[in-house]
């Protein structure tokens, strides 16, 4: 099945805000995962944080 590229018009301001947003939420979720790593549950915690980051820098961009 082809892939197919869809184009929509957004305000930049909105984009600005949820990738604000976005960010918050990603630094939020990366206590949680610090907080857990201090208790000892150590689960997968550096790939998580490894994955957070990524996604934080495609955030901004």
């Amino acid at each position: 099945m082809p892939k197919k590229t869809v184009t929509i018009d957004v305000d930049e301001n909105l984009l600005v805000v949820a990738s604000n947003e976005i960010s918050e939420l990603l630094y939020e979720y990366d206590s949680e995962l610090m907080s857990a790593d201090e208790d000892g549950d150590n689960r997968d915690i550096e790939e998580k944080r490894d994955a957070l980051k990524q996604a934080i820098k495609l955030s901004i961009n």
